[in-house]
């Protein structure tokens, strides 16, 4: 049984849906949440008092901070207005927004390589971008066709017959992104009920067949989350009630996780417990299960 330590009501944290936590990697005195009420906010964790509070134009789908970032302090935070906000702890601007998605961002992710950040989005487009570069786009990722890689920084590379989104990812949107800790893959999940493995260096898919995982087909707004065990060998997804484990490598299916009463949402590793899984349950008997693998 888990007590809960802190409890922040509405008004005294956000005023809508929180829709991703992410700590700071340096030190856990600090996290940050992001929210539908078109704010992120850095808390100090030994006060549990709001630091700072970045205001934004928009809905905020994900947040997340670099685990391993030793040159700057930003956040992703992917919004309903198809841009990804760099809000930067260090100075507290957010000025710095990464455009081309043509629908809302639901998810970010930080590479090992500390200025790689991946975002997905409802438009099913997956991209990869160098927040250090005025062209910060990289490439976009495509499941049936090769990346499109931005190779001069000129207009026209991304410009698509009939007005397209360009390469897809995941028909439907891309709902979850995750790199393993080593920063040589990337795993992404869609509503098209695929998990696709790809690789970073060269933004080419990895032939390997996950099998099928169906999501949420809710149009405004969808959430999953993965988790990884600490070597990076084994990737744990949601199954509907259940949770399933499967290896990287193979694709093949070693671990099924099993106790839920309803839809499970995110996971979160750890170290030697993973993956740790709430699951949305009648709403008198909420359920998060922790499993030792």
């Amino acid at each position: 049984t888990f007590e809960c330590v802190i409890k922040k009501g509405r008004g005294e944290g956000h005023n809508f849906a929180v829709t991703g936590v992410t700590w700071y990697p340096h030190d856990t005195g600090l996290f940050v949440t992001g929210s539908f009420d078109k704010t992120v906010k850095a808390w100090d964790t030994n006060r549990a008092e709001i630091a700072f509070t970045f205001a934004l134009p928009d809905k905020i789908h994900a947040v997340q901070m670099p685990a391993v970032a030793h040159r700057h302090s930003l956040i992703a935070a992917g919004a309903a207005d198809r841009k990804i906000y760099l809000c930067d702890l260090a100075s507290g601007g957010s000025q710095h927004a990464l455009s081309g998605h043509s629908g809302p961002v639901n998810c970010v992710a930080w590479s090992e390589k500390e200025f790689l950040l991946a975002s997905g989005g409802l438009d099913g487009t997956l991209r990869m971008w160098d927040v250090r570069k005025t062209a910060s786009c990289l490439a976009m990722l495509s499941f049936d066709e090769g990346p499109r890689v931005r190779k001069r920084r000129r207009p026209e590379d991304w410009q698509t017959e009939g007005g397209g989104t360009g390469p897809i990812a995941h028909p439907g949107g891309v709902s979850a992104l995750l790199f393993s800790p080593d920063g040589r893959h990337l795993l992404s999940s869609g509503a098209d009920a695929a998990l696709r493995l790809w690789n970073p260096g060269n933004f080419e898919l990895q032939l390997v067949n996950f099998g099928y995982f169906p999501q949420s087909q809710s149009r405004s707004y969808r959430k999953v989350q993965m988790a990884m065990c600490w070597d990076g060998g084994i990737v744990y997804h949601p199954r509907c009630n259940d949770v399933v484990g499967c290896e990287i490598a193979t694709g093949n299916r070693i671990t099924l996780l099993t106790g839920h009463l309803d839809a499970v949402s995110p996971l979160a590793p750890s170290l030697h417990l993973a993956p740790l899984s709430p699951s949305i349950h009648p709403p008198t008997a909420p359920l998060m299960a922790v499993w030792l693998l």
